[in-house]
């Protein structure tokens, strides 16, 4: 993980990312003011963007934690789920390369797991009572989409 730190005291203009963002090297993540100039902080290598621990309008000091940036060696940062199927993908895909079958990080596993609760194959009783009522659940219609 790479803390990335604000260069000089300033405010924040605007960010150009959000958490769970890809960014490639060079990719711009936010705008700072100082002294009615701005500065532009972009990513010194590609990675999935953490946490922001400021706001747009924050003023910082310099030294100041701004974000984290994970270097990843997957394609995609925020896991998608597979809504055929209703079930999260579980694939870790290389950068480059073929298929290698590693298995998931542990955090992210869990919160997978988390998020599994909300799946229709999860809510058996909740299905069965839309279906009751002819009606389908919302990822069914996603699906059908």
């Amino acid at each position: 993980m790479t803390s990335i730190r604000s260069p000089l005291q300033a405010q924040i203009v605007q960010w150009q990312v959000m958490p769970g963002d890809a960014v490639q090297t060079g990719d711009l993540l936010v705008i700072l003011e100082a002294m009615k100039m701005e500065h532009e902080l972009r990513a010194e290598q590609a990675g999935c963007i953490g946490e922001l621990f400021f706001a747009k309008g924050d003023v910082v000091a310099e030294g100041d934690l701004l974000l984290n940036l994970t270097v990843q060696s997957i394609k995609i940062c925020r896991p998608e789920t597979d809504l055929i199927k209703n079930e999260p993908l579980t694939a870790v895909l290389p950068v480059s390369g073929p298929s290698t079958g590693h298995a998931l990080r542990p955090d992210l596993q869990k919160m997978l797991d988390r998020q599994s609760f909300t799946h229709d194959v999860r809510r058996p009783e909740a299905v069965a009572k839309r279906h009751a009522l002819g009606l389908r659940t919302a990822r069914e219609n996603i699906a059908d989409l």
